[in-house]
């Protein structure tokens, strides 16, 4: 009997770490496509761009990595969760 627990232990222990592996897969897919996007345009005549997860101005042709975002922007959870690090 207590071998029958120990294997079921195990096995759903494997489960648990599968599920894991392939959450990680998920979550670096997704914080990928969120680190490959580019500044929005806005047609302003002024700074003509703005980060598209936090509206915040900025120049048309600056990289999403080059701007100031608001502290809670997507795109720095999406950074800081690519470090895989989770």
């Amino acid at each position: 009997m207590n071998l029958l627990i120990s294997i079921k232990n195990i096995n759903q222990m494997l489960a648990t770490v599968t599920f894991d592996e392939q959450r990680e897969k998920d979550i670096q897919k997704i914080c990928n496509g969120i680190l490959t996007m580019c500044v929005q345009s806005t047609g302003d005549y002024g700074m003509g761009g703005e980060c598209p997860f936090c509206r915040k101005d900025c120049s048309w042709d600056a990289s999403l990595d080059e701007i100031e975002h608001e502290p809670d922007c997507i795109f720095l959870i999406a950074k800081d969760l690519s470090t895989g690090l989770l």
